[in-house]
């Protein structure tokens, strides 16, 4: 069995409009970011979002944005610069 550790936020902000600080947020972690999401969030334009309020904030981030077909997942990796 493979030993996994992930590290979770001590904050998690939720709500109406809780979105608009994130990249203050993560500016105050680093300044640079990993978006894991899926093609939906993609569609629905919130990976857009996300990406203006990281630009905003000076963060640099890379997608890793994945779908699922027929049983396998298949992912796909787009690089976007500040």
């Amino acid at each position: 069995m493979v030993k996994r550790i992930v590290h979770l936020p001590q904050i998690i902000h939720y709500g109406k409009d809780s979105f608009l600080g994130v990249g203050e947020e993560a500016n105050k972690l680093g300044s640079k970011a990993l978006i894991v999401s899926d093609r939906i969030m993609e569609q629905l334009g919130n990976v857009q979002q996300l990406h203006d309020h990281l630009h905003s904030a000076d963060v640099s981030y890379v997608d890793y944005l994945a779908w699922r077909l027929s049983r396998k997942i298949h992912t796909s990796t787009r690089r976007y610069s500040c």
